[in-house]
């Protein structure tokens, strides 16, 4: 029989060789068991439950966020156990907590529109190579709903000009092929012309940090009133495509959702525009006196 220090090892080795987890989430899943098992040698399948109820009672002072994704850590390392035969259920306590549905932040059309118009505005040389840089970034992020991980490590040998087509290996190592807008053909045309390294970006990938850093300055330039970030621009992409009519289904292929209910939660932000403008312009919703 292994140990359970080779049963945590084992469950690893299934996530990373047949899952296809990224680096991220097999920290994130080792150091949610070491917490939980700090001493895995001295473990065994006997003491297993107590172990974890033990563990879960401390969870409580944490975020719901955090908890969930520590509770979820537990449950599929469980399902691992109980797939190999080690174990005969799941744990009674493991259930997550409900986390409220957040609608995800996104620009208005104008907002969109007045960072792009920024970008007009004169520079100087030095600056101009920058500007490119962020414009490219924004038009990544908004244009094509792009992963901020995505477009910072996005290579020439995935762009293809001629057919305005990006080729993105997403998350789960899904690959999707994504047809870009013209402003960014003609920024990356730009761009090619001098600069033939293996990321667009250059010798490497683009910073993550960099990236939050270029896309809060191309706000602050726009004059908009709240800081904005990556992800607030591929959800934009996204609610604006809805907005205009586009089918969900396809918002989901261009978004690499590997589920419709993904990208469903996209509706909440139109229903809640429906509602209001029926509150405003509706006979039946204007409020008025009794």
């Amino acid at each position: 029989m292994l140990n359970f220090t080779e049963l945590i090892v084992k469950f690893l080795e299934k996530l990373d060789n047949v899952e296809k987890k990224s680096p991220h989430t097999l920290i994130a899943y080792s150091n949610d068991l070491k917490q939980t098992f700090i001493d895995p040698d001295k473990m065994s399948l006997e003491n297993l439950e107590s172990t974890v109820s033990k563990h879960l009672r401390t969870l409580s002072p944490l975020a719901p966020a955090t908890r969930g994704r520590k509770i979820a850590t537990l449950k599929k390392f469980y399902h691992f156990l109980k797939e190999e035969g080690w174990v005969e259920q799941l744990h009674p306590l493991l259930i997550s907590p409900k986390k409220n549905q957040k609608l995800p932040h996104f620009l208005t059309v104008d907002e969109a529109l007045a960072v792009l118009k920024s970008f007009d505005q004169p520079l100087l040389d030095k600056e101009k190579r920058r500007q490119l840089r962020q414009r490219i970034l924004f038009l990544l992020l908004y244009g094509a709903g792009l992963r901020v991980s995505e477009a910072c490590n996005l290579t020439w040998q995935s762009v293809n000009l001629s057919r305005r087509e990006l080729r993105i290996l997403g998350k789960g190592q899904k690959e999707r092929v994504i047809s870009f807008p013209i402003l960014l053909l003609k920024n990356l045309a730009t761009l090619r012309e001098t600069q033939h390294q293996k990321y667009i970006w250059g010798d490497a990938p683009l910073q993550t940090r960099t990236a939050y850093n270029d896309i809060r300055h191309c706000g602050k330039c726009a004059g908009l009133s709240q800081q904005i970030h990556p992800h607030a621009l591929r959800h934009s992409f996204a609610t604006h495509l809805l907005n205009d009519g586009a089918d969900l289904r396809i918002i989901q292929e261009m978004l690499g959702h590997s589920s419709l209910s993904a990208t469903e939660r996209y509706t909440h932000v139109t229903l809640n525009q429906l509602s209001q403008t029926l509150e405003n312009f509706h006979p039946l919703g204007k409020k008025t006196a009794g």
